[in-house]
């Protein structure tokens, strides 16, 4: 199962996570990623029992795929590509 959290902010987001551990939901660290949109690249912490989940640049959700600086580029060329 894949769940998707979206946040406007990193403590928002943190916070998230803490509310999804509170529940006793079990949070597979090595399975969980981080991705940050935004124009300017940006480095976060997000923790899961004290161990920083791993940010990623980009990620393909339902085909379509996502990147940290917002750009549809990729999944465009991945879309004309098939065509062909």
């Amino acid at each position: 199962m894949i769940f998707v959290f979206i946040a406007t902010s990193v403590n928002d987001l943190q916070e998230l996570v803490e509310r999804v551990r509170l529940a006793s939901l079990v949070i597979n660290v090595l399975k969980t990623k981080v991705m940050v949109l935004c124009k300017i690249k940006e480095n976060v912490s997000i923790t899961v029992n004290e161990e920083a989940l791993e940010q990623f640049p980009s990620f393909v959700y339902l085909g379509a795929i996502f990147t940290e600086d917002g750009s549809c580029t990729p999944y465009l060329r991945k879309r004309l590509a098939m065509c062909h």
